[in-house]
């Protein structure tokens, strides 16, 4: 993930740099590598909040990936043999997502993620809107340059 976003420049390009001999990411590789030994030193109440927040992204990407066959099936992008089923499952797969986001955002329920993972979540939805907002200024002024070429 992190070589794709570097390759997109959402983060520094040299995350993306590739090993001469291997081809795979290796300041990606490092810098995970570096975060998963500091991670458990930092204790339970830093990793319960990363825990619930990856576990929170991990939702609404599945929940995201349903929504998004569901449109591309209804453009006809997607040509499957058995269509409507496969659409009715993308729909339940995507309720499900709602009902485990919402489980984990409303105080009392089960899967609550507390007031951590709650700051922490809005956060993270913070940073996607802030890198989405750079990334289409950048893609626009892409496609500007390419016009006037």
């Amino acid at each position: 993930m992190l070589s794709g976003m570097g390759r997109e420049d959402l983060i520094p390009a040299k995350f993306h740099n590739q090993h001469p001999k291997y081809k795979t990411p290796y300041i990606a590789n490092i810098f995970c590598a570096l975060v998963t030994l500091v991670g458990p030193f930092l204790g339970s109440s830093v990793l319960d909040p990363l825990t619930t927040l990856g576990s929170t992204g991990f939702i609404v990407g599945w929940g995201i990936v349903c929504l998004s066959f569901i449109w591309l099936a209804g453009k006809e992008f997607i040509q499957l043999k058995n269509q409507k089923t496969n659409k009715f499952t993308a729909g339940l797969g995507a309720v499900f997502c709602a009902l485990l986001f919402i489980n984990g955002i409303i105080p009392g329920m089960p899967g609550y993620m507390g007031t951590a993972g709650m700051m922490a979540f809005v956060i993270w939805a913070l940073l996607g809107v802030l890198f989405y907002k750079v990334r289409a200024s950048s893609l626009r002024l892409r496609t500007e340059t390419k016009k006037n070429q």
